[in-house]
């Protein structure tokens, strides 16, 4: 299975321009907002209310995702070719659902070995993009 390090890289383009916009990354949530009833479904309505979200969360709302057929669901998680959570970020990425779920934190709630033993309140921009870039260059999210 080929990664699709195109849209690898339009993620790393995302988080670094949600970490531009002073947003504020919350790994263990889609989207973190006050109303649960009421989730973002663009990146402008995010910067607008300053919702945290997670990478995948971001992605969600990107122009770039939702341009390739992807929308935000119920809670703020990415759906794409009825893919949901990490198994869209799986299908945008062409990688295994296995990974797409470490790569994402999904179900995840100790130290994560992906992201250098940090737990997810703890998870920064810089983490990610230096995930994605491992991801983009080795095909892999898994550090040697």
């Amino acid at each position: 299975m080929e990664i699709n390090t195109e849209n690898v890289q339009l993620a790393i383009n995302i988080v670094a321009r949600n970490q531009k916009y002073n947003q504020k990354l919350d790994m263990s949530h889609w989207q973190n907002s006050a109303d649960d009833d009421y989730v973002q479904t663009t990146e402008s309505g995010v910067h607008h209310c300053g919702t945290p979200c997670c990478m995948a969360g971001f992605i969600a709302v990107s122009p770039e995702f939702q341009a390739c057929g992807g929308r935000v669901g119920r809670w703020g998680q990415p759906v794409l070719n009825e893919c949901v959570e990490a198994y869209a970020i799986a299908e945008w990425f062409n990688m295994l659902e296995v990974d797409a779920r470490a790569l994402t934190c999904v179900g995840q709630y100790q130290k994560i070995p992906e992201y250098k033993d940090k737990g997810l309140s703890d998870i920064t921009f810089d983490d990610v993009i230096s995930v994605l870039k491992r991801l983009r260059d080795t095909g892999s999210v898994y550090a040697e």
